[in-house]
């Protein structure tokens, strides 16, 4: 959901003529509660789209919506607002998921009906740290993720792991040719692609905004 002044730090599928279609998008993102004042955001998503239709979800610290500073979990789509871990397009109905945990447990669901172009797959995912900050507000943007640039350690930064989509079987696999993009100096991202071991695709990102 690009938002007017937000800032990006992002790892994306590659555009293209002829993108591939995806049918899921899934990452276990570690959560952090970065000091966030009023009028600003600081969220962790992930995100597949097809046009003009998005689904997001992730976890965010927003005083203004939440009227408070903890972290919470967030579902976005351009369509409306409700309410982690991999939301899946089920085949026979086209419905898409949302499943949480390691045990993959369906939270809910958003019906085939209510898109245009993402109501078959999508053609884009990406996963992301995004940040909001008024133009005017004093200190400039918020913290970002841990609140400090990565040092690819997962214990002390954050970070995506097993950034994963599936197939139209539904069938888990590797996110191939993804591409960075940040918006500000003042954040980063590293994409660190599969490691050995149980944390699959990593994407670490953050920053101390200001």
């Amino acid at each position: 959901m690009f938002v007017l002044n937000s800032k990006y730090a992002i790892v994306q599928t590659k555009s293209g003529p002829n993108p591939p279609n995806y049918y899921g998008v899934g990452a276990d993102l570690s959560v952090w509660n970065p000091q966030v004042k009023e009028n600003q955001y600081s969220a962790s998503q992930i995100t597949i789209q097809n046009g003009p239709d998005s689904l997001q979800v992730g976890w965010m610290v927003n005083p203004t919506m939440y009227k408070e500073g903890r972290t919470h979990i967030f579902i976005h789509t351009n369509h409306y607002l409700t309410f982690v871990s991999i939301m899946k397009q089920e085949t026979t109905s086209g419905n898409w998921w949302l499943l949480a945990t390691e045990n993959k447990i369906p939270i809910g669901f958003w019906p085939n009906n209510i898109f245009t172009t993402l109501n078959k797959y999508g053609t884009h995912i990406s996963c992301e740290g995004e940040t909001y900050s008024p133009l005017d507000q004093p200190g400039g943007l918020p913290p970002m993720g841990s609140g400090a640039y990565p040092l690819n350690i997962p214990e002390q930064d954050a970070f995506a792991a097993n950034f994963e989509t599936a197939d139209d079987k539904l069938k888990v696999i590797n996110i191939d040719g993804t591409e960075k993009f940040m918006d500000t100096k003042k954040y980063i991202v590293d994409d660190l692609g599969i490691i050995q071991g149980s944390l699959g695709h990593v994407v670490f990102f953050g920053g101390y905004g200001g």
